[in-house]
């Protein structure tokens, strides 16, 4: 994905939520959602498709998402 590609308003707000997170990962236990889960599951998925955020193996939940390198790099 190169720097001029465009993200909507809720991809950019919760890609930023994730790079200010400790962690930089979201899963469904996480603390946190925007609007509910599966809203924000599907965020994540459209931020996979960027490749800004990717899918990972958290060892207690099923659906978990980090921030990859180029998401940690995406600046707006």
């Amino acid at each position: 994905m190169n720097n001029r590609t465009q993200l909507g308003s809720v991809q950019r707000h919760v890609l930023g939520v994730l790079q200010r997170s400790s962690h930089g990962t979201w899963h469904r236990g996480a603390g946190w959602v925007y609007d509910c889960q599966s809203v924000t599951t599907k965020i994540m998925e459209s931020l996979c498709r960027y490749g800004l955020v990717e899918k990972f193996q958290h060892p207690r939940h099923p659906v978990a998402y980090r921030l990859t390198d180029a998401g940690r790099a995406r600046r707006f």
